[in-house]
Order: structure tokens, then sequence, then C-alpha cells
């Protein structure tokens, strides 16, 4: 359990990050979907897909920063 529990704190910038652009993804997939096949889609996926996108983009940038990944000058 400690193993887990430590693996989740190391890398929680990741997972969260992670998280975030699964649920952009998904959110996507199912209004394109939807869209095409009931041509309805879901009216708030657009703008909960964009705010998890961005929530991405800032939590990965501190995952990135946390694994000496930018490039500096």
């Amino acid at each position: 359990m400690g193993k887990n529990l430590s693996f989740v704190l190391n890398n929680l910038e990741d997972l969260v990050a992670a998280f975030f652009i699964s649920i952009t993804t998904i959110l996507v997939v199912i209004n394109i979907v939807l869209r095409y096949v009931f041509n309805s889609g879901l009216v708030w996926s657009e703008e909960v897909a964009t705010g998890c996108f961005v929530w991405s983009v800032f939590i990965g940038a501190v995952a990135v920063f946390k694994h000496r990944g930018h490039v500096g000058v």
C-alpha cells in the first residue's frame, strides 16, 4: 500500500493532467457521435471540454517543470 501511495504522490501532476485530457477526449468523442447519429449534441460539452483542456495544459506544464523537461535558454 505504501508503494502505491508514494507513486501517486510523486506523480500527482501527471495523473491529474492525464485525467483532464481523458475527460476532454471522451466528451469530444461522445459529442461527435451524438451529433452525427442523433443530430443533437450535448450543449454543455464544449465548455467543459475546453475547461478540462486548459487545466490539463497548465497542470501538464507544472509536471514538465517538475521533471525538468522545459527547454531553457
